[in-house]
């Protein structure tokens, strides 16, 4: 069973943040980042904005605020997930798949 994690950034970050590193570290092989934004259903700037706030979620150890345009907002600690984690869980993953 392989998981991806589009529109679901938020349901993450209810969560506490250790138990969703852990979670993400012991199930990295079947993990994958994935996102629901359609072709031409926003602009190039909050594509952007949207896949800095992931990646400042998933790498690092700051804490970040999340959003999105349906108005939530939500300031969490980075997961500060390892290299080896990150790789899997952002292209290799999906490349054996």
């Amino acid at each position: 069973l392989y998981v991806e994690t589009a529109a679901r950034i938020n349901d993450l970050a209810m969560q506490p943040s250790d138990r969703v590193r852990a979670f993400m570290i012991r199930y990295k092989d079947r993990i994958m980042w994935g996102t629901d934004f359609g072709e031409g259903s926003t602009t190039r700037a909050a594509l952007e904005s949207s896949f800095s706030q992931h990646w400042r979620y998933y790498a690092g150890a700051d804490t970040v605020t999340l959003g999105s345009a349906r108005g939530w907002h939500r300031t969490v600690q980075g997961l500060a997930l390892p290299r080896e984690v990150l790789e899997q869980f952002a292209h290799r993953n999906a490349e054996r798949v």
